[in-house]
């Protein structure tokens, strides 16, 4: 399935908060990885289990560190995992959601003329009602990779790699908007990588471009997404590549050049020089 169920009150489960105690994290980095959690083992097999979890991938994603990943998922054992299962999975998440689920077994229930028709059916997607596609029913989402230099961990990779990489550019954006702590902008790096493909450098286009626009909106404070700075950072990127105007070589100017007469010796310097030149006789 591409979707599951999530309930009003998650957020302010006080469960977050024993967790974010006992592992010295903060709340929202054990919400981001239980939310985590939440999508990968809805695309896993068997649904609703982490099979194929890794922490330090998943701490890419997120921007954690893996080991801080993996204090979360083991103080969570017990509390919200019962081995690699989700313990409440079966209780929140209803099979009754799969829409290819119901497809296989309304189709069990045709006669056999009916099942060897091409018939289109739905891809789970319960926004799509009414909509059919060909799509295989036994299909499920893979499980989290980082496959992407979105998602690498940029700790591991060469210094000079890691400063050109879309994490380590994201999260400077975010700390020149001043969002870094806001776990709604974690990982929200489509934007950044747009810019650096279509060239634009961070520390002459988009780190300069972004102060401008936040001095300006200070009051503001922050925009909605980061599309609100594609105009700055495109003039930005525009000015820095337009071609210098032709220029004109100078012609060197023959003058008069005036000559200033130098400054009469002073009675002093004339009595010091008469002295010095009889000392040098006398010797």
């Amino acid at each position: 399935m591409k979707w599951l169920r999530l309930y009003n009150e998650t957020v302010n489960d006080p469960k977050w908060r024993m967790i974010a105690i006992e592992t010295e994290q903060p709340v929202h980095a054990v919400l981001a990885v239980w939310m985590a959690m939440l999508c990968h083992a809805s695309g896993a097999e068997p649904r609703g289990t982490l099979t194929g979890w890794n922490d330090r991938l998943t701490g890419a994603a997120l921007d954690l560190k893996g080991a801080a990943v993996e204090a979360i998922r083991t103080a969570m054992a017990g509390v919200v995992l019962d081995g690699d299962r989700l313990s409440a999975w079966d209780k929140r998440q209803f099979k009754t959601d799969d829409v290819n689920e119901r497809s296989k077994r309304h189709r069990a229930k045709k006669p056999a003329h009916e099942r060897d028709g091409n018939v289109a059916e739905t891809d789970g997607d319960p926004t799509r009602d009414g909509h059919a596609t060909l799509h295989d029913p036994d299909a499920t989402l893979p499980p989290l990779r980082a496959t992407d230099l979105r998602l690498q961990n940029t700790e591991d990779l060469p210094a000079d790699d890691a400063r050109a990489s879309v994490t380590v550019v994201g999260r400077e954006v975010l700390r020149l908007i001043g969002v870094e702590n806001d776990p709604r902008w974690f990982g929200n790096w489509g934007r950044v990588a747009q810019w650096l493909a279509d060239g634009a450098d961070p520390d002459t286009d988009i780190y300069p471009a972004i102060q401008r626009v936040m001095s300006r909106r200070r009051a503001q404070g922050p925009p909605r997404g980061l599309e609100y700075f594609d105009q700055a950072i495109a003039d930005a990127l525009a000015t820095r590549n337009r071609p210098m105007p032709e220029g004109t070589p100078h012609e060197q100017r023959r003058g008069i050049q005036s000559v200033r007469p130098s400054a009469p010796a002073n009675r002093f310097q004339r009595i010091l020089d008469r002295d010095l030149a009889g000392c040098a006789e006398d010797a």
